[in-house]
């Protein structure tokens, strides 16, 4: 029984001296040597210290945030500033390369185009060469067909008219065939040329009648036989000659 009120007596001290400053220990806080009111009032101010600390932690995130957001914001403003600036120089340059393109391109066909031109006024020329040409050498070649019909008939014409003129019809077709030889060989490229033959032609004949009655009298009976044929145009070649 004395045993049981002992204990409870030392309980009861300890618990009236459980908020005095009799047992102490070292603070995990500060270190120091404390009282359980001063432990517990050392862990009030570390709390509230971290609550400081933590605040400024979170003032200091947000303004960082802020910060950050700033930057971001500044540096997409100058992105976009810069991105604007090449799309437009970019487009300007598009539309200057296309335009080049566009006038190049022009000058090609406009080059293309002169060529085709030229050349096609060339092949006009050429073909329009070729027509006068052929033109040309059908008109020799008809030329020279007359020239072989001319004296053909010459030759032949000479050849009756000769055989009616009895004995000196070969001199007189001589005559009369070189005369029309002359004229139709040369007539056409030299007129005085073939004149002044036609003219000696006459001339001789003019001689061989004078020198010969009979030839006088052949052409003076056969004369409008002559003038038949020689035609208005032989008739007329006599009568120049014999007028020069």
């Amino acid at each position: 029984m004395k045993r049981h009120a002992a204990r409870i007596v030392i309980v009861a001290i300890a618990a009236s001296c459980a908020g005095c400053g009799l047992f102490k220990t070292n603070s995990p806080i500060t270190g120091r040597n404390v009282s359980a009111d001063q432990l517990a009032a050392e862990s009030r101010a570390a709390d509230n210290a971290d609550k400081q600390t933590e605040t400024a932690i979170k003032r200091e995130l947000e303004t960082a945030q802020r910060a950050a957001e700033s930057a971001r914001a500044k540096s997409k403003r100058g992105f976009d500033s810069i991105a604007a600036q090449i799309e437009g120089e970019a487009q300007t340059k598009l539309r200057n390369a296309a335009a080049e393109f566009e006038q190049q391109q022009a000058d090609a066909d406009a080059a293309f185009a002169a060529i085709v031109t030229a050349s096609t006024a060339r092949l006009n020329d050429l073909d329009a060469a070729r027509i006068d040409r052929h033109t040309a050498v059908e008109s020799a070649l008809a030329d020279i067909r007359a020239r072989q019909e001319w004296v053909s008939a010459i030759v032949g014409t000479a050849e009756s008219v000769g055989g009616l003129f009895g004995p000196v019809g070969g001199l007189a077709s001589a005559l009369i065939g070189a005369g029309g030889l002359m004229f139709g060989l040369r007539g056409k490229r030299d007129a005085s040329s073939t004149m002044a033959a036609a003219t000696r032609v006459i001339d001789a004949i003019d001689v061989l009648k004078q020198s010969n009655p009979a030839v006088a009298a052949a052409f003076k009976d056969n004369g409008k036989l002559l003038s038949e044929w020689m035609g208005t145009n032989g008739v007329a070649l006599v009568n120049r000659a014999q007028q020069s």
